[in-house]
């Protein structure tokens, strides 16, 4: 698999008028991030990210890992917003890790109360920009096949999806990503 690198954060605008911040994830996030899957994701939200219930709990081994993504030539980036009076707040996570058949697999989460907004749908378009730049042009994502909002996330984004594998009630989609004019269009 290709390097892929973000070495600058994107501000966005969220459907309510709040701007995020969409960056690379830094290892310094664990604690943070351990906040964001464990506390503003419900057990269906962690159900879809993880393909299971994690009962609102990470290992923190399991934290350092998702924060240390350019540690192991993935990419990690998270949607922040700002919380009044204190350090702004992950309420979006997207994940591109290195997968045994070259393709990145994609893996992404947003905050129960921010879904709906546009987070999911920015940390996409970046994480595709991200990709582009690196001459990646697909991606494997594996999600339930009730799944349909990532189903479409992906076609907001101007993502090609081909079922490529079923195993129980889990699809894998292989992602063909948009070419930059198409990603224009769909942003």
């Amino acid at each position: 698999m290709a390097t892929i690198r973000a070495t600058h954060a994107t501000t966005y605008a969220l459907k309510d008028g709040r701007a995020i911040l969409i960056r690379p994830v830094e290892p310094r996030d664990a604690k943070a991030l351990g906040e964001f899957y464990c506390q503003r994701l419900s057990d269906e939200s962690q159900r879809r990210r993880f393909l299971q219930c994690r009962g609102g709990k990470l290992a923190q081994a399991e934290l350092a890992y998702l924060a240390g993504a350019a540690d192991r030539d993935a990419l990690g980036l998270v949607a922040t917003v700002a919380a009044e009076g204190s350090r702004p707040r992950i309420v979006g996570h997207i994940c591109l890790e290195p997968a045994r058949d070259e393709l990145p697999e994609m893996a992404i989460a947003v905050a129960d109360a921010e879904q709906g907004l546009g987070v999911g749908r920015a940390l996409m378009m970046a994480a595709i920009a991200v990709s582009q730049k690196a001459g990646v042009r697909s991606w494997l994502a594996h999600t339930f096949v009730y799944n349909t909002q990532l189903r479409g996330l992906v076609a907001a984004t101007g993502c090609q999806a081909e079922l490529v594998n079923v195993e129980g009630d889990v699809f894998t989609y292989r992602l063909s990503l948009p070419d930059a004019k198409t990603l224009r269009q769909a942003s």
